[in-house]
């Protein structure tokens, strides 16, 4: 007689239902009883009657298993809440390693969080472009903008974009230096949607004397007035019209201004004498667009591109022009998307490292629960129900460091603020996104470090477990010590990495950059004080407290102003050559400590100085392909002279930039900023004399003043940031593993009680004993020094080469590394075997 099978589908419900009650037979007897009824019946009616004793007996199942499953939950949890209070320390450093872990986490996500939300704000977003010269340079040719606009149907709307140094504002009484001041294309605000509380995007530029200003310049103005309508007189000279008020620009915005005016106000007021504003060889503004939804970029960067070549004399081909996304921009120029990586990384070695901690603590106390474990197999646990109930202690634990994680991240979120310069808001933990991240962590944390405690104190034996009998085998051991080794690696790297970034930073701050940048000062002029450029530089050059003065066009320390229209003898003009260049006064080299290699400075001695002389740097020299430079002739904005002296090779950029082409033309009329050089001795009554001089000479302009080394300093503020934020994750990354250690000594050092009373007993010292217990960990963090040394490497060499000028690893720091961590493992240990070795060898041997 053929055997009928019931469908597989519900035989597999059934399966789940009775799966804790024994269900083979019960299965086999509905079984039979569907054989029956589909002999008697039909297979029809059988399948009917099978489903509706499944259905039947849902709800019982369902019951049983809510009641039953609280009741174990109930257990389970006061069985967690019974053993974390009987063991305090052991829970204490657990929930604490698991804790700063999280934390570490949560602090590294927002950080990351925020880098990637950067320009996201803007409408359209996605249509918005940044126009790059050559793949990389961010300033472009002044008649970029309206060309592509004109030429390409692809551009919706096109405008330039440049800061213009720090212009005086002036209402009434009320005078102030504003450093954030843009000039823009009327195209502008149709491109970007920064929100307005007063005025029309669309038409705010319209007027070429119209002026845009933040929420936080309207109070400063115009306290409790409407500013629209009123004008504001920039450098004494130009009276603009408030026609639109901005809120403040968010902090994610990579383009931060508080003021902007219209661009044609930087071609009539800020352009050189002589200089052509529709050449395309005068490169100065940044170009952004806005394009047509769904244009291909690839096709379009080859268009523009073609374009880009015809527009030069002889063509170029290896000019080219790209259209970078508004989004990538933070990443491309800022180069953060490497520190996403870093941080990324860092944050999972973070868990890591903490999730072996709770692993080797769990092991470390797992004679503790032998019985615990023998007494619930003895009255019928599986193992299933241990590994279960192991596994929520470990989900209960996670739960309270997150909790913990939280309450730190709260409290010290304003210092991680100030460590990294963000404005991000506690609120921002509330974000969705943020929410799955943290209960991703506590699953994550709470089973991976709970995985292989529960699996291996669920696998005791009962009959060996009552009596005392644990081998956890040599598996075990070896596991565990690698364990050991990953944690020590992941140490090592980070140590590596902190040293390299701290010596990396200490060389810039410290390398000759080719001028005397300590005891400079500079000071704006604007508008009249300008104009008095002249007595200022003779009052204070006359006082034996002032050891130079000079004037500058561009301000230290950093100045960029580029131009292609140079000329000179044997110039290969099929090439588009960019040469930086900066109009300054009489004693330039004698004020900044510039050292001539050949020739000498500018002087008064020399007439044609003014005319025709220009200072170049030997870089510009080595373009020239000349062994000697000096007499020879030098064409720039129309300004036919001749070199008259050259100069070392100086960093007026930050030295994350190769030292490029650089001459100073004599031209005291474009001077913008008056540099000088003070003593170290007396330091507040030189700048109270300087104060007094400014006031008296120009009064009607407030006092403002510079020193040029901690401008330099700024520039790389992000990059030091960038360093202690790695070292603060660093520590807490060692400080977790050292708990970590600290559990497996202590399982160690009980796992060879025994041992250690017979030495005692034969005559064993105290430092004998610590040293046999220390070596075995001192080799295991040997090894970890062979891993982590060579990935060290090729992390920070990776990272070293966004430096035109960087240092050399040398084999020192990573000595000097891995003796930190030998030494940092030795003093996590200490405590553990020094107890071993100190204790009593009776109660050791009591048993024996």
């Amino acid at each position: 007689m053929r055997i009928l099978k019931p469908p597989a589908i519900a035989k597999a419900v059934l399966w789940l239902i009775l799966n804790h009650s024994h269900p083979e037979t019960m299965i086999g007897d509905f079984e039979e009883m569907y054989n029956e009824i589909a002999r008697n019946k039909g297979p029809f009616r059988a399948k009917i009657w099978y489903w509706s004793q499944i259905i039947l007996t849902f709800p019982s199942f369902v019951k049983n298993s809510i009641y039953w499953g609280a009741t174990m939950f109930t257990n389970y949890f006061k069985m967690a809440l019974r053993f974390i209070k009987k063991h305090k320390v052991f829970s204490l450093i657990n929930i604490s390693g698991l804790a700063v872990s999280m934390a570490c986490c949560l602090f590294i996500t927002l950080w990351i969080f925020d880098e990637l939300s950067f320009d996201k704000f803007h409408a359209d977003s996605d249509q918005i472009y940044q126009a790059l010269g050559n793949g990389r340079i961010p300033s472009t040719p002044l008649p970029l903008a309206a060309a592509l606009k004109e030429t390409f149907p692809e551009v919706i709307y096109a405008s330039r974009f440049e800061g213009i140094g720090e212009p005086l504002f002036r209402r009434e009484d009320k005078a102030f230096y504003e450093n954030g001041v843009a000039v823009v294309d009327p195209d502008f605000f149709k491109i970007f949607s920064f929100p307005f509380l007063q005025g029309d995007p669309d038409t705010v530029m319209e007027d070429i004397y119209s002026i845009v200003i933040s929420e936080r310049i309207a109070n400063k103005f115009f306290p409790g007035e409407d500013p629209l309508g009123k004008a504001l007189t920039m450098n004494d000279e130009l009276d603009l019209t408030v026609r639109g008020v901005m809120k403040d620009i968010p902090q994610n915005s990579t383009l931060q201004f508080d003021i902007a005016i219209h661009y044609d106000i930087r071609i009539s007021n800020f352009t050189p004498a002589g200089a052509d504003i529709n050449s395309w060889g005068w490169w100065s503004p940044n170009t952004f667009l806005k394009l047509q939804k769904d244009v291909s970029i690839i096709a379009f960067d080859q268009k523009i591109t073609k374009f880009f070549q015809s527009k030069f004399e002889k063509g170029n081909d290896d000019e080219a022009l790209t259209a970078l996304p508004f989004t990538e921009r933070r990443f491309f120029f800022w180069e953060t998307e490497q520190y996403i990586m870093i941080y990324s990384v860092i944050a999972v070695f973070i868990v890591i490292v903490s999730c072996i901690n709770f692993i080797n603590l769990s092991t470390a106390r797992s004679a503790n629960r032998a019985c615990e474990i023998g007494i619930r197999k003895v009255v019928g646990a599986f193992r299933k129900n241990l590994i279960f109930q192991f596994l929520g202690e470990s989900l209960f634990l996670t739960l309270t460091a997150l909790v913990t994680a939280l309450l730190i991240v709260s409290t010290v979120l304003p210092f991680f603020n100030s460590l990294t310069g963000k404005q991000i808001a506690a609120d921002s933990l509330n974000q969705p996104s943020i929410l799955l991240i943290m209960l991703g962590l506590v699953l994550f944390i709470g089973i991976a470090s709970g995985s292989y405690p529960a699996l291996i104190l669920s696998s005791f034996k009962p009959v060996q477990v009552m009596k005392g009998h644990l081998n956890l085998g040599s598996s075990g051991s070896v596991f565990r010590k690698v364990l050991v080794v990953i944690q020590f690696s992941i140490s090592i790297i980070l140590i590596i990495g902190t040293g390299i970034v701290y010596k990396q930073l200490s060389y810039i701050k410290t390398k000759d950059i080719g001028y005397a940048k300590d005891q400079l000062i500079t000071i704006s002029l604007k508008g009249e004080s300008r104009r008095s450029y002249d007595i200022l530089k003779n009052r204070l050059n006359a006082d034996n407290r002032i050891l130079g003065v000079t004037g500058m066009a561009d301000d230290l320390p950093n100045f960029g102003w580029t131009s292609s229209t140079a000329e000179w003898e044997g110039k290969d003009t099929t090439k588009e050559i960019h040469i930086g260049f900066n109009f300054v006064d009489y004693d330039v080299a004698k004020t900044l400590g510039i050292e001539l290699v050949e020739g000498r400075d500018f002087s008064r001695e020399f007439m044609a100085d003014a005319e025709s002389g220009y200072l170049v740097n030997e870089e510009l020299v080595k373009l020239m392909g000349l062994e000697s430079a000096v007499e020879r002739p030098f064409k720039e904005f129309g300004k036919a002279g001749k070199i008259i002296g050259v100069f070392k090779n100086t960093h007026f950029l930050p030295l994350t930039y190769q030292i490029n082409p650089l001459y100073f033309q004599l031209n005291p009329v474009r001077v913008n900023h008056l540099v000088l050089r003070v003593p170290t001795e007396n330091m507040p009554a030189t700048i109270q004399f300087i104060k007094d001089t400014w006031e008296e000479i120009v009064p009607m302009y407030p006092f403002e003043y510079r020193f040029v080394d901690a401008d330099f300093d700024r520039a790389y503020v992000n990059i030091e940031r960038m360093g202690r934020l790695a070292n603060v994750f660093t520590f807490f990354a060692i400080f977790i593993a050292c708990l970590g250690l600290f559990g497996l000594a202590s399982f160690t050092a009980g796992q060879r009680s025994k041992e250690i009373g017979i030495r005692k007993v034969l005559g064993a010292s105290m430092p004998g004993i610590v040293v046999l217990l220390s070596s075995e960990f001192t080799k295991w963090v040997l090894i970890a020094n062979v891993i982590g040394w060579p990935v060290a490497y090729l992390v920070m060499h990776r990272w070293l080469q966004n430096f035109a000028y960087r240092v050399n690893m040398g084999f020192g720091i990573f000595i000097l590394s891995g003796l930190a961590a030998l030494t940092i493992a030795l003093v996590a240990i200490s405590y553990q075997t020094i107890k071993a070795a100190t204790a009593n060898p009776v109660d050791s041997l009591r048993y024996e």
